[in-house]
C-alpha cells in the first residue's frame, strides 16, 4: 500500500497549529511586495496539502492569479506543480503527470524543495498508473536529492519503493526495501510509523503466500 509522501512532521495537533501559521502567514501576506505575494500564497497552499485539499487549492489559485497580474512566469509554473500535486491527492494521476511534466520541462529553474515535491507527484502518479519501474527512478531520485536526510522523510520513499518492485515480482528488491524502511521505522520507534510499516510488511509476505513470515507483523 503506497502512501503519499507530505513534507510536514507528524504526531502533532495539526489543525490548532495550522490555524496558528495561517494567521502568521496571512500577518505577512499583508507586508509582502506584490510579487512575495504568490510564494505566501504558496506556503498556505503546503500547510494543507493532503488535510484540505480544497483549502490549499484556493491559495495556490490565488497565488496563480497573483503571478499572472505580476507578470512573474517562475510564479506562475511554481504554482502550476503545486496545483499537480493538489490533483495527485485527488486521485487524478493522469492529469497531474501532464500537469508535472510541463512544469518540469519548462524554464523554471527549481529548488530543491521544489524538485522533490516534483519527483514526489511524478512517482506517485506513474505509480498510479502502472508504470512501477518510472516510479521506482523518482524515488530514487528523491533520496538521492535529499542526501543524508533520515527520518519520516526517507521512510516513505524506501516504503514505496519496495511496494514498487512487489507489482512487478522484483522480490529481492522489495524484500530488501521493506527491510530498509523496517530498520528505519524501529529506529524512529514512532507508532503509527511502526503500524503503517509491520502492516505493509506482513500484507506482501501474504500477498506472496508466505503466511510464517506474514504473521510475524
Amino acid at each position: 500500500m503506497k502512501v503519499k509522501i507530505i513534507f510536514f512532521l507528524l504526531l502533532i495537533p495539526v489543525f490548532g497549529l495550522s490555524q496558528n501559521i495561517e494567521d502568521s502567514l496571512l500577518k505577512v501576506l499583508t507586508e509582502s511586495s506584490a510579487k512575495e505575494k504568490s510564494l505566501v500564497f504558496y506556503q498556505l497552499s503546503e500547510l494543507y496539502a493532503g488535510k484540505d485539499s480544497l483549502k490549499s487549492e484556493g491559495f495556490i489559485n490565488e497565488g496563480i492569479e497573483n503571478s499572472k497580474i505580476t507578470n512573474d512566469l517562475n510564479g506562475e509554473l511554481r504554482g502550476l506543480l503545486y496545483r499537480a500535486n493538489v490533483i495527485n491527492d485527488y486521485g487524478h494521476a493522469q492529469e497531474a503527470l501532464d500537469l508535472a511534466l510541463y512544469v518540469m520541462y519548462s524554464d523554471l529553474n527549481l529548488s530543491n524543495k521544489d524538485s522533490m515535491l516534483l519527483y514526489d507527484i511524478l512517482a506517485g502518479s506513474l505509480g498510479a498508473l502502472g508504470a512501477y519501474e518510472m516510479s521506482i527512478d523518482y524515488l530514487k531520485k528523491m533520496i538521492k536529492l535529499r542526501g543524508i536526510d533520515t527520518g519520516i522523510h526517507l521512510y516513505y520513499p524506501l516504503e514505496n519503493i519496495a511496494s514498487n518492485y512487489s507489482q512487478i515480482q522484483y522480490y529481492d528488491s522489495a524484500d530488501f526495501y521493506y527491510t530498509k524502511a523496517r530498520h528505519l521505522a524501529e529506529e524512529m520507534n514512532q507508532p503509527p510509523v511502526l503500524m503503517h510499516c509491520y502492516n505493509n510488511i506482513g500484507y506482501y509476505y501474504r500477498k506472496r503466500n508466505i503466511l510464517d513470515l506474514s504473521t510475524q507483523y
